[in-house]
């Protein structure tokens, strides 16, 4: 089996050719045009298959130029195919017969999309798309964006975080945008001292415990006996 890309012009290799009479000897230069050229295509859509080709191959100048490989001493040729004849996805067969000189040839063959084709035998990569997890062209945008530095389209990036995930219920609030100003209260520091630990990071209310501390430091110390 071999394989063909879709929609490609192509020269590929037939044969080898034998005679007809002991079915073992090359033909190397038989006269191409008595031959009949057939291409058969199944384009796996569950439909009958395609007669692409019946016609005889050309010496030179026509869409399907047969000619004997130089110096193969096989009974090999080299038989070119149009673009319009591999425009198919799908199993594929050629025959070549000419009763009266060779034994019949046949070939079979897979035409494959041209990604497919240069990913397999080229520096291409296989390409699988996202629109092939959900049927929704969008979301498949959506999610490329997301990941490809470009943004979600509408200018958001799709990931957020959700607070109503948290232990599985919504939080409230007396009024709107105050959870909101408090996380970014909280967060939006430039050196961060808060841990889980601690009761309070306001450097306001550090300056009034140091300035407390200065106070009572100052007070005698009283001792009282029994």
């Amino acid at each position: 089996m071999r394989f063909l890309r879709q929609n490609t012009a192509v020269r590929i290799t037939v044969g080898p050719f034998f005679d007809k009479t002991d079915g073992v000897t090359p033909e190397v230069g038989i006269t191409v045009t008595s031959c009949k050229l057939t291409m058969m295509v199944d384009d796996d859509d569950n439909t009958a298959a395609n007669l692409i080709i019946d016609a005889a191959p050309s010496a030179s100048g026509g869409s399907n130029d047969m000619v004997h490989v130089t110096n193969d001493d096989a009974g090999f040729y080299d038989l070119e195919l149009t673009a319009a004849q591999t425009n198919y996805v799908g199993r594929a067969m050629i025959a070549i017969t000419d009763a009266a000189t060779h034994c019949p040839v046949f070939h079979e063959f897979m035409i494959v999309p041209a990604n497919v084709y240069d990913s397999l035998f080229g520096t291409d990569k296989l390409q699988v798309d996202a629109v092939e997890i959900s049927s929704d062209s969008t979301a498949a945008d959506n999610c490329e964006a997301d990941y490809d530095g470009t943004g979600y389209a509408g200018g958001t990036i799709v990931k957020k975080a959700d607070t109503t995930k948290i232990l599985g219920t919504a939080l409230t609030e007396t009024s709107a945008g105050y959870l909101a100003a408090g996380f970014k209260k909280l967060l939006d520091v430039a050196s961060p001292v808060f841990t889980l630990a601690s009761v309070n990071q306001s450097a306001d209310n550090d300056t009034k415990i140091t300035a407390i501390k200065a106070k009572t430091d100052m007070q005698p110390s009283m001792w009282y006996s029994a």
